[in-house]
């Protein structure tokens, strides 16, 4: 997402306020960005990829959280959906920890050559359980 997108949403949702659903776009939107502050663990297997890029990338974060926030009117997101915000609050101590196994698991993976062994099944195990996880999400 770009600072650009949400600009251009902003224009929709101006000229769709008499429509049923005129924050669609955002409420779209909106469902990532619990998972960002993970992305810095994944991202720093890139290697030195992450420092060209990381920064860029938290910076258009922070810009179009700012963006959301200023379309929806709020002070922090998922403000207007609390049952969504409690279903993350309640899924992110079991989903996270999955998540900073798997970068664990990735890089050790890698650096042993990538092959098909327990380390790798863990691996798989750490893909199903966090998707078990976010699916549970609502």
């Amino acid at each position: 997402m770009s600072t650009l997108w949400a600009t251009k949403a902003v224009g929709w949702v101006e000229r769709s306020e008499t429509h049923r659903h005129p924050s669609a776009p955002v409420d779209g939107f909106r469902c990532a960005l619990p998972i960002l502050r993970l992305f810095e663990h994944y991202s720093r297997l890139a290697g030195a990829a992450h420092a060209q890029f990381f920064p860029r990338i938290a910076a258009e974060f922070q810009r179009c959280v700012g963006a959301v926030l200023a379309i929806k009117g709020q002070d922090y997101l998922l403000q207007s959906d609390r049952r969504l915000a409690q279903s993350i609050r309640l899924c992110n101590p079991y989903v996270d920890p999955i998540s900073l196994l798997q970068v664990d698991l990735l890089a050790r993976w890698r650096a042993a050559g990538r092959p098909e062994d327990a380390l790798f099944h863990a691996l798989v195990a750490t893909v199903n359980g966090i998707a078990a996880g976010i699916q549970n999400t609502g």
